[in-house]
């Protein structure tokens, strides 16, 4: 049960590697180079990029996550008259806290959840800062973590502006 909360993560570790590869092999190439400005440009047009993968990666993942955090919740009677309950998904597995194997799913799961509504309390902070960004007056000489963040998740939606968006990306490849 575990193995399936924690297996779809394994994929950030390509993800994230490659990233810090690709600074490491721009901060390579860029060692005797004289213009600081391009290279800062290219690391922080890479770190939006990983940024947007992130963010896609935890929104496509979490629904799979609320799935497998119910999982000690489902249970179901067995036997007639009495009132034993099991884990649906593992009939061996009694619901009961006094069972240590339905304990520690409870407490993985009860985590869990707390960890994914965290995630998307934090969603919501960045697209709230993100709408204050291009609707307020702000520097744009470069686009913070949290817009490049959340800009796949809300192009094109209401409340996207796109000049304020375009203006930053402009002055950040310029």
């Amino acid at each position: 049960w575990l193995g399936f909360l924690s297996v779809p993560y394994g994929m950030l570790i390509p993800i994230s590697t490659a990233y810090v590869a690709s600074r490491f092999l721009m901060r390579w190439q860029h060692r005797h180079t004289t213009c600081p400005v391009a290279l800062a440009t290219k690391e922080h047009l890479l770190k939006n990029a990983f940024a947007r993968v992130l963010c896609m990666n935890a929104i496509l993942m979490l629904p799979f996550h609320y799935e497998q955090l119910l999982v000690p919740f489902c249970c179901i009677s067995r036997g007639s008259g009495e009132n034993l309950l099991f884990v649906a998904a593992n009939p061996s597995t009694r619901c009961s806290l006094s069972d240590p194997d339905y304990l520690v799913m409870v407490r993985i799961s009860i985590f869990g959840t707390i960890v994914c509504g965290s995630f998307y309390a934090m969603l919501i902070v960045v697209l709230w800062k993100s709408w204050k960004w291009q609707n307020m007056s702000h520097d744009r000489t470069s686009i913070p973590f949290y817009v490049s963040m959340v800009e796949v998740s809300v192009f094109g939606q209401r409340g996207y502006n796109k000049l304020a968006r375009d203006r930053g990306q402009h002055n950040v490849a310029a």
